[in-house]
């Protein structure tokens, strides 16, 4: 699994249900194209309903998307309303194992590793580091197997299925067995680990935070002041520089239906614009709901990519049967 481009993306549009598994197949095979071009967007896809949920950073993009895939590759494609892109991380540090053992009369399978989870600075984004020297405890073949199973965990966390970000993940001890050990059961090892690890970390879920700057001349601020209160319900950070008033306020995305309405109750005596600032931690009160509502429940993260891991000329029966499967 190649490197998961986590930080950039803070909105999602879901896309409904394909006509056919043949329009998913071309849908897949569009958005890999398009992810060769820019990574800064990831797909997920929900068995249940079949349909696809992109994430991206912001509406426009989002919708430059969903346009090109319409045009360029003539499809009928129905997209739901953009939400926010919420996102997990951890806020302590703990220990945690991660155990695979499968015992049959004709198959025998291992894998076992101990990890710690540590958070990081916000936006420092993910970490994998390995302090396993001695090839008896886990034999150096098995380590990228480990950290391709921490990785595919942060890619639907434990709350809401959210991406989980800024989480340090150190392998540090394991055992292996000589004969039933095989890089399988290493990567499910590390995906349990970090699963584990991570509902003993106290989860927390973060939000996109959004800068509003408001550019009014100060002979009318005192017109809209109360507007601007009454609306964000918030105080800002207030700089004058010949006649203009400049305000810098932080909100949360999804309280941003605003910026239109903060334009029309300025009346052309200024103007707001809008731009992502940072993640930060949701209020208590808000996270069962955001749980509950939550876009991504029940989804999975794919690898675009995965299909061409055999070879170009077999990408196409692996993609075949990905869509086959997928759509039972």
């Amino acid at each position: 699994m190649s490197p998961i481009n986590f930080c950039a993306p803070y909105m999602i549009t879901t896309i409904s249900k394909p006509k056919t598994k043949n329009d998913l197949k071309r849908m897949l095979l569009a958005l890999k194209s398009y992810a060769k071009e820019d990574s800064n967007f990831m797909v997920y896809l929900n068995e249940t309903n079949k349909q696809t949920t992109i994430a991206g950073y912001g509406e426009s993009h989002l919708n430059s998307i969903v346009d090109r895939i319409s045009s360029e590759f003539n499809l009928d494609i129905n997209v739901l309303k953009t939400q926010v892109l919420y996102k997990e991380t951890i806020s302590k540090t703990v220990v945690s194992e991660g155990r695979f053992v499968r015992q049959s009369s004709s198959l025998c399978r291992y894998g076992h590793c101990w990890i710690e989870l540590e958070p990081k600075i916000r936006d420092s984004g993910n970490e994998f580091v390995n302090n396993i020297i001695e090839e008896t405890i886990i034999p150096s073949e098995y380590i990228p197997s480990v950290s391709q199973g921490i990785q595919q965990a942060m890619t639907c966390g434990v709350l809401g299925d959210f991406p989980v970000v800024d989480v340090k993940a150190t392998l540090f001890n394991g055992s292996y067995h000589e004969y039933d050990s095989d890089q399988m059961s290493y990567k499910i090892a590390g995906l349990m680990a970090f699963r584990n690890g991570m509902k003993q970390a106290d989860p927390v879920i973060l939000e996109p935070i959004m800068k509003v700057k408001i550019e009014i001349a100060e002979c009318n601020s005192t017109d809209v002041i109360n507007e601007i209160h009454s609306i964000l319900g918030k105080k800002g950070a207030v700089k004058s520089k010949d006649g203009i008033s400049v305000w810098t306020i932080d909100v949360p995305l999804r309280e941003l239906a605003i910026s239109e309405t903060l334009n029309y109750k300025l009346q052309g005596k200024g103007n707001c614009s809008v731009i992502f600032g940072n993640y930060d931690e949701v209020p208590q009160n808000i996270k069962e709901n955001i749980i509950h509502e939550s876009s991504l429940m029940g989804t999975r993260y794919q690898d675009l990519f995965y299909w061409s891991k055999w070879g170009k000329e077999e990408e196409e029966y692996h993609l075949n049967h990905f869509v086959e499967s997928f759509w039972e």
